[in-house]
């Protein structure tokens, strides 16, 4: 059974960050009823090239599985017709600019009126209130404001996008994990629940060690280029006739890696409790990459492990088996992520474990999948980046591939595999029944692959890395000012002719070649030269207020320090405070979404076995018993 069959999810979103959330759903089952403007429908049908018939294959790559019901939901028989479908729908999608679904008099307050177990989802660019939550937003817009295009290329150099929709995605794969949250919460109570994330939020909430050194030292993260902050060696190296990607994050791979080189020189020197099961003595490997450091905790280490206890246990030693096989009977999910066939050896596959705990939700991450040709291979997040596809995407045209400069290979694997875990929890709340679910790096970032993929299976030639700009949508991209650099995304006929108008180009504006995106794709090279010649001459507050002004989508590209300043980012708490063991307070980014009703309540990151004698204690260990298993090294 699939976990959300028989569920009804009303799609009214358009573009991407709610098509891919409602796609996500649709994958996993649900009959996803997507409500399109009749005679025009989804505004991405008209981006491209490439099509396939009459139909855009952007379009095609991001609504597998949905069905297609044109309404108009300012008429009152087409509102009507909406109603009758939220009566009886599970999930409504909308990702309009903010309080506009309410004009329409469907806003969460009317809906639940109709039916109180209906799970209501907004995505907007920046947040349903705040002083900049009307902002209009596009991928572009949102990559530079969070920060990603600032740790984006070579030291110094000019920013990057990553060459993949990662605020568009990111946003609709938060959403989907919040919308199975909601449902999962509404088997347990009967509630419906309002949910929203924003694409800002979500963009925000993956600078993980970027944020946390920047928190712990002040100093403003900056592109590294093919480096890695944290980690040596780690990055993208020239060879005879190409590029590899060398990613050496412990002790033993950099021996390794410089024995193979014959470097011997270099050889010879959701109220969940989630308890984070480490290694005696030296915990998770990333407890020591630094610098920055906090007193002895890593910086990275701390921004990606809150709200944990940590319980070390040795499992080659029988005790310490002996301690997980008990607390696996007593959990509800059980996630590893060990080499392929790891956790088979030490006796904790799935086939065994699930004897202990029918019950029980089994999830494995891996970096290649669990079996076939390349299953083994050992994955770090530059190494799948390379293979994935996605470097070959970002930089210059025709120039050396870039990494986008947040791991992304490790996080989307992260957030997929959390997806898949709160429907499979779902499912076991329908079935009573545990399940077996995995994932890996490199699936998460070729799923990623959305109109790029789409192009290629299209037309069969290769894409390639296009610099700042768009291959479907012109004028869309990073524009160099007088002063800086500003993001323009004229995703749509309106916007394009207000952006023209706002910069007092009327020789573009009043061009009928252009009155449609297909014809400005065709002329993009020219477009763009005009575009380039004007904002060269004017300073970046200018281009933004004025363009802002008009309702174009714009904004600047921000370092770490301006995005934490920026007033939506302190609306929204996107920087929060939080009580650590022993460095006093540590400062996080929280999860980038909010349940309506509810408070979070994060939790510090713990020290190396910080809760281990409690947790012991808990299963019915004496302090004599603890004793003894630390001294046989079993804890």
């Amino acid at each position: 059974m699939q976990p959300l069959a028989g569920m009804m999810v009303l799609d009214l979103t358009r573009a991407l960050s709610g098509p891919y959330c409602a796609m996500m759903l649709a994958d996993a089952g649900a009959d996803v009823i997507k409500i399109e403007q009749p005679g025009k429908g989804d505004e991405s049908r008209g981006w491209g090239p490439p099509f396939l018939g009459s139909e855009s294959t952007y379009f095609l790559s991001i609504n597998r599985g949905k069905k297609s019901l044109t309404l108009n939901l300012k008429h009152p028989a087409g509102k009507e017709v909406l109603r009758k479908l939220a009566r009886q729908a599970d999930v409504l999608l909308e990702n309009f600019t903010p309080g506009t679904i309410a004009r329409l008099g469907f806003g969460y307050d009317t809906v639940r009126q109709l039916n109180p177990r209906l799970v209501f989802c907004s995505i907007s660019g920046f947040g349903q209130d705040g002083p900049g939550h009307d902002l209009p937003a596009y991928d572009l817009i949102v990559q530079g404001l969070s920060g990603w295009m600032s740790l984006t290329g070579e030291p110094g150099g000019e920013p990057f996008r990553p060459g993949v929709p990662t605020g568009d995605i990111n946003a609709g794969m938060f959403a989907a994990y919040a919308v199975a949250l909601a449902l999962l919460r509404r088997e347990r109570t009967g509630e419906g629940a309002y949910v929203e994330t924003s694409m800002f939020e979500a963009m925000v909430a993956q600078l993980t060690h970027q944020a946390g050194r920047y928190f712990a030292t002040g100093v403003v993260p900056e592109a590294v280029g093919h480096l890695h902050p944290s980690i040596a060696p780690y990055g993208t190296f020239r060879t005879a006739d190409g590029y590899v990607n060398i990613s050496a994050g412990n002790d033993t791979h950099f021996r390794r890696c410089c024995l193979a080189l014959a470097l011997t020189e270099l050889a010879d020197n959701l109220a969940y409790d989630v308890i984070k099961i480490e290694q005696p003595g030296k915990g998770d490997e990333s407890r020591g990459w630094g610098p920055p450091f906090l007193g002895s905790e890593s910086t990275y280490f701390l921004s990606i492990n809150r709200g944990k206890k940590s319980l070390t246990l040795n499992l080659k030693h029988p005790a310490g088996k002996e301690v997980l096989r008990k607390l696996a009977r007593q959990a509800d999910v059980l996630l590893e992520n060990f080499t392929p066939g790891t956790i088979a050896r030490l006796g904790f596959g799935y086939d065994t474990v699930r004897q202990l705990n029918p019950r029980l939700v089994f999830c494995s991450i891996s970096g290649f999948g669990q079996d076939g040709p390349g299953h083994d291979l050992p994955a770090y997040d530059l190494i799948v980046q390379g293979l994935s596809g996605w470097m070959s995407l970002t930089g210059e045209p025709g120039g050396e591939p870039f990494r986008p400069g947040v791991p992304t290979g490790d996080i989307n694997a992260g957030m997929f595999a959390a997806y898949a875990v709160a429907l499979a929890l779902l499912r076991r709340e329908r079935t009573g029944e545990g399940a077996y679910v995995e994932t890996s790096m490199f699936e998460a970032m070729v799923a990623q692959l959305t109109h790029q993929a789409g192009r290629y299976f299209a037309t069969g030639v290769v894409p390639e890395a296009v610099g700042h700009l768009h291959p479907s949508i012109a004028p869309y991209g990073t524009f160099r000012t007088a002063d800086g650099y500003v993001n323009i995304s004229a995703g749509n006929d309106t916007h394009f002719r207000r952006c023209c108008l706002a910069l007092a180009l009327t020789e573009l504006a009043d061009n009928l070649a252009y009155a449609t995106n297909r014809g400005r794709a065709a002329d993009r090279d020219r477009i763009v030269a005009i575009i380039e010649h004007r904002l060269a001459e004017m300073p970046t507050t200018e281009v933004v207020r004025s363009l802002r002004e008009a309702g174009v989508p714009c904004g600047p590209v921000n370092n770490l320090e301006q995005v934490f300043a920026d007033p939506q980012a302190q609306h929204l708490g996107l920087r929060c405070r939080v009580p650590h063991a022993t460095l006093g307070h540590v400062e996080l980014v929280p999860p980038p979404w909010q349940v309506a009703g509810e408070e979070s309540a994060m939790l510090a990151p713990p020290t190396l076995g910080q809760h281990t004698d409690e947790l012991l204690r808990e299963l019915g260990y004496t302090p004599d018993d603890i004793a003894s298993l630390r001294s046989e090294g079993a804890i």
